[in-house]
């Protein structure tokens, strides 16, 4: 084989696997990976429920820590569970209180509301 015809087989070939290639592939950052890797395995979701957790704990105060769970943020409510009726309704006297708190203790949270819930506390 001849330069030429090596040069034309090999464009042949080029332009056969571009044709099935799908997608262009350039190398990625190592830190882009590890995030995307990070979010995709929940750690972050991890990580931020136990700053939730950590920060209604501060806020409600310790008699309240093992009666009550702060289980998610819903369109700006977060919503807590609580051991009993009487809890939450001593927990819904200071309802006000303890929202401001939060919003100062969790900021990027957006808490608008707090939505108490009789339900079984796992710690």
């Amino acid at each position: 084989m001849s330069g030429q015809e090596e040069q034309y087989e090999l464009e042949k070939a080029n332009a056969h696997f571009k044709k099935y290639r799908r997608f262009e592939r350039s190398p990625q950052k190592a830190a882009d990976l590890l995030s995307r890797l990070i979010s995709r395995r929940g750690f972050t979701q991890d990580q931020f429920n136990d700053e939730l957790q950590n920060a209604w704990i501060k806020v409600a105060g310790k008699p309240f820590a093992n009666k009550t769970q702060a289980t998610v943020i819903k369109r700006g409510t977060l919503e807590v569970l609580v051991e009993s009726s009487p809890a939450m309704q001593q927990l819904a006297f200071s309802k006000t209180k303890l929202l401001k708190q939060l919003q100062t203790e969790l900021p990027d949270a957006r808490i608008k509301a707090i939505r108490f819930k009789v339900g079984v506390i796992r710690h």
